[in-house]
């Protein structure tokens, strides 16, 4: 019975059956390939490895690697096993500096991104605004969905509004709502039933649900190219991805990509992403993104100071960046800890992959490889 229930797209009994996702969860998945770029080069590796951080200087006791005589480097890497590391990679002025894998990953392993893809989903969006394909970003639902209801609670709704997670849309993300979004086999119908609690445009909350109805506007415009498509060609190949990426989908017969949380890449092409943003919207001399655009991206959201989160009281950015209180970094990030984070000071870019958080303040973490370079 319960296997007839999956089967079925039963998105209650899937939800409870899988339960929490895991590192793993996106296998059971539909997935739509995103081609690396023809003839892609591997980033570069430089000739000589950066000496890690400490570990003494931010392991917890319950999280420190044993003390003794080994090298800086060796207790590093014990200490990120610890703290449930899969991936860690550090690229310093556009070459690779450190990489290491864990439990049985490899450079080619496609790592599931969770809400990290909510960044690389505002950077397509972004891309389609400067190519004119989703008009001014002041444009209500009622007109790029015109198949809402002239009553819908969506119609006033802006593109804008979306990006920025003020939708005004119930959605509350520590909860079913969020699951119902990742286990459905029916993205569409799953999205248009919310009820309006705020006027749009007056509260920040933070919403899967905005990000995947940015998805159902792209996917209006695109008239029939998947988003994958789009991305491939868009940003993945111009970038020089070096791995073919996926986007998790809802089902086969729908084939709708999980817009808010189902893109999966490698590390080193997650990396091309962040020194994309970091050069700000160029790549080997090729314009991808305009500049304006990644500066709007990375301007702090007004409606919001800051918020709490797993890093501490951090601030958002307009489109989907979070942004330490000090300093010039920005980094995204997504459930069990997955991070993307760009320090243009230091001309650094870190990935770090997890089957979860771990006990680790990783923003000092960062902060304090930064430190050594």
């Amino acid at each position: 019975m319960l296997g007839c229930a999956l089967a079925c797209g039963c998105t209650f009994v899937r939800a409870a059956y899988w339960n929490v996702p895991t590192l793993d969860t996106s296998q059971r998945f539909a997935a739509r390939e995103v081609p690396a770029a023809p003839g892609a080069q591997p980033l570069p590796i430089a000739p000589r490895e950066i000496s890690p951080p400490d570990p003494e200087q931010f392991a917890t006791a319950t999280a420190a690697p044993g003390h003794g005589p080994r090298p800086v480097s060796q207790r590093f890497d014990a200490w990120l096993q610890t703290n449930d590391t899969v991936a860690l990679l550090v690229v310093h002025r556009g070459a690779i500096v450190y990489e290491r894998y864990f439990d049985g990953f490899r450079p080619s392993a496609l790592l599931p991104s969770f809400s990290l893809a909510k960044t690389v989903a505002a950077l397509l969006v972004g891309a389609a605004f400067t190519d004119g394909l989703i008009g001014p970003l002041d444009r209500p639902l009622r007109e790029s969905l015109p198949e809402l209801p002239a009553d819908s609670p969506y119609a006033d709704i802006t593109t804008e509004h979306l990006l920025r997670m003020t939708s005004g849309l119930e959605f509350v993300e520590e909860s079913y709502d969020a699951a119902e979004l990742y286990y459905t086999e029916d993205l569409d119908r799953d999205t248009l039933h919310r009820r309006a609690v705020a006027r749009p445009g007056t509260r920040y909350n933070y919403s899967s649900l905005d990000v995947q109805l940015l998805g159902a506007v792209l996917r209006r415009a695109l008239a029939g190219e998947t988003l994958s498509s789009y991305f491939a060609r868009r940003i993945w190949q111009p970038i020089g991805a070096e791995h073919h990426a996926t986007w998790s989908l809802d089902s086969t017969q729908r084939g709708v990509e999980k817009f808010f949380g189902g893109f999966n890449a490698t590390a080193r092409d997650y990396a091309r992403l962040g020194l994309l943003c970091m050069q700000g919207g160029i790549h080997a001399g090729r314009r991808v993104l305009a500049a304006e655009w990644v500066a709007e991206a990375l301007a702090p959201e007004p409606l919001v100071d800051a918020v709490t989160t797993s890093d501490g009281r951090v601030r958002r950015s307009r489109y989907q960046w979070f942004l330490p209180t000090s300093g010039t970094a920005f980094f995204a990030k997504g459930y069990l800890g997955q991070y993307l984070y760009v320090d243009p000071a230091h001309e650094l870019v870190v990935v770090r992959f997890g089957r979860s958080h771990g006990q680790a303040d990783w923003l000092a973490v960062f902060t304090a490889i930064a430190a050594s370079l």
